[in-house]
């Protein structure tokens, strides 16, 4: 499965989680190969993934992206919003993975993920556990922007 495959799956399925769970409009713009290890948000949730192929799913948010996403989702019943940031970055980039291996395991190609895990700010390297080409999807958003990456070693 090649990775402009791969990335259509995503693009696809992040459109439609994102406008299902906080009622917003996301614009794809142009994949690419990324050079660096450093997170493109402040807010990144992380997916480990096995199977036919090995690597890592991530989703990253600014922090007002974040925000915009929580108050999509909860509308005003937010309680503790760096918190109920770090739950929805998270819930997003579970859903995300879930719904897009369904359609990548449709081609053939069958993966399982972890839990998300959720890492706060950009003073870290994120570990992609391959060597293998990390793409990144650039998203923009009413008000902000976030990135959904991945890297799958293998076929």
């Amino acid at each position: 499965m090649r990775y402009v495959d791969i990335a259509k799956h995503f693009i696809n399925t992040t459109n439609a989680v994102l406008y299902t769970m906080a009622g917003l409009v996301v614009t794809p713009g142009k994949f690419f190969v990324k050079h660096d290890r450093k997170p493109l948000g402040t807010i990144t949730a992380i997916v480990g993934v096995s199977g036919d192929r090995v690597g890592t799913i991530a989703v990253s948010f600014s922090h007002e992206s974040a925000s915009i996403l929580v108050h999509g989702m909860l509308g005003d019943d937010v309680e503790d919003l760096e918190e109920d940031m770090k739950d929805a970055v998270g819930e997003v980039t579970n859903m995300i993975s879930g719904k897009a291996r369904a359609h990548i395991a449709e081609d053939g190609v069958v993966l399982q993920a972890s839990t998300p895990t959720i890492l706060v700010g950009d003073a870290f390297d994120m570990e992609h556990m391959t060597h293998s080409p990390v793409i990144v999807i650039p998203f923009t958003m009413p008000g902000g922007s976030f990135a959904v990456e991945f890297c799958l070693s293998g076929h």
